[in-house]
């Protein structure tokens, strides 16, 4: 199976409809899913589970030894925390159970990168847009018409704050589907309404090669609650 690499963008100005831009993306797909059918298989609605990514101190910081489906989570922090590692760490741990998709709205996800912590580059479909709010509308129809369960959002650097109703339309699709979406943000910019993430882990750079993972938001656990992660 190949590599895929699908790349939507929008027109900016008035004359651009929410319609016109949810529209491209769905065409997108459908073009996508008749080229690549392998990896459209028909997405199925499951009852709420624990997402584990394997790595047991990680998952150890959440009841239930893992993050239950259906959640909105923030990973954030300072320019070179290691927070796009620790991304790429837990998303190679995720691809083990379930169908993965990345959507790059920074121009910033490296194959090679991804391929050294063990993300099975060839099975990821990766989407890239220059909006953070179409990346909002392209996990939705993601979840809808294909069956990834665990979407990684990247807008670092991005500061196009996201509307309460995107956000809260977003969760519910993410609940519906029992999926889970990884937001990759910039601790800089406030991009999301706080009461719309269920979940926020701060990232900080503790060595060369390891960072610490700290709940610093959070509806299903302690806050406080911290992890040091290796990094590659």
């Amino acid at each position: 199976m190949c590599s895929m690499r699908y790349k939507t963008s929008i027109t900016s100005g008035p004359t651009e409809s929410d319609r016109t831009i949810v529209g491209k993306s769905v065409t997108g797909l459908t073009a996508l899913k008749c080229r690549y059918p392998e990896m459209f298989r028909e997405a199925r609605l499951t009852k709420q589970t624990y997402l584990k990514t394997g790595d047991v101190q990680f998952d150890g910081m959440f009841p239930g030894g893992g993050l239950p489906s259906g959640l909105l989570v923030e990973l954030t922090g300072a320019a070179s925390s290691g927070k796009t590692a620790v991304l790429f760490h837990l998303l190679a741990g995720y691809q083990y159970q379930y169908p993965l998709a990345y959507i790059d709205s920074s121009s910033t996800f490296f194959p090679l990168s991804a391929i050294t912590a063990g993300i099975k580059v060839e099975q990821l479909l990766v989407v890239t847009t220059d909006s953070s709010c179409e990346s909002v509308r392209i996990a939705e129809n993601l979840f809808r018409l294909t069956p990834t369960r665990v979407i990684a959002c990247d807008v670092t650097g991005r500061n196009d704050k996201l509307k309460m109703e995107q956000m809260h339309r977003l969760r519910i699709i993410t609940t519906r589907y029992q999926g889970m979406v990884i937001f990759l943000t910039d601790s800089r910019y406030q991009l999301f309404p706080p009461s719309l993430i269920s979940l926020q882990l701060t990232v900080t750079r503790c060595t060369r090669n390891s960072a610490i993972v700290t709940v610093t938001r959070s509806k299903i656990s302690p806050e406080g609650k911290n992890t040091e992660m290796t990094l590659v």
